[in-house]
């Protein structure tokens, strides 16, 4: 986190990957991977970390890239947690080894084309499970876009994007 001050006022922003929720990573995620200009994208980002839009208004023009070299976007994958924890309740993305199942799949899928801008939660929510959870999988992801770190969702969502990927040039080469 890095804080930035204004006239009399001090802003704390989240600047790391593992401080990040999953719902702001993934209004990062889709702002980055946008069409928008350089400075559109690091004003909508700062202003979806709760900057107003006044003070990044009256930012020197350089003070908002130097700001911007404080993020850290890099993440090191790493490996695939083997449980969560919400509220008390353990979740579990696997026993002995990792794997996607075609059920999970098809379900992923299916969110991916429902919101392709916010789906990361969702595939959390399909692949960590409690067979004694109550919740819906609609409650579970409110609870996980919320509650669960960035840095978590990114191994899961690199090993599904890579299926994804493989599964589509099988079908461009059948």
């Amino acid at each position: 986190m890095i804080d930035i001050k204004f006239k009399e006022d001090i802003y704390t922003v989240k600047t790391d990957i593992n401080e990040f929720t999953i719902d702001e990573f993934e209004d990062i995620y889709y702002i980055v991977n946008s069409n928008l200009c350089k400075y559109d994208k690091v004003v909508k980002i700062l202003i979806r970390l709760g900057i107003e839009i006044n003070l990044i208004a009256n930012l020197d023009a350089n003070d908002i890239f130097n700001i911007m070299k404080e993020f850290n976007f890099d993440y090191v994958n790493g490996d695939i947690k083997q449980s969560i924890e919400l509220f008390g309740t353990t979740y579990s993305c696997y026993d002995k080894s990792f794997k996607l199942t075609v059920k999970n799949m098809l379900l992923i899928e299916s969110y991916i084309k429902i919101n392709p801008k916010k789906y990361f939660a969702e595939i959390l929510a399909i692949l960590y499970t409690n067979k004694k959870c109550k919740l819906t999988l609609k409650e579970k992801t409110k609870l996980i876009r919320e509650n669960i770190t960035s840095d978590i969702a990114i191994p899961l969502i690199n090993i599904v994007s890579i299926s994804i990927i493989d599964n589509l040039k099988f079908l461009a080469n059948d």
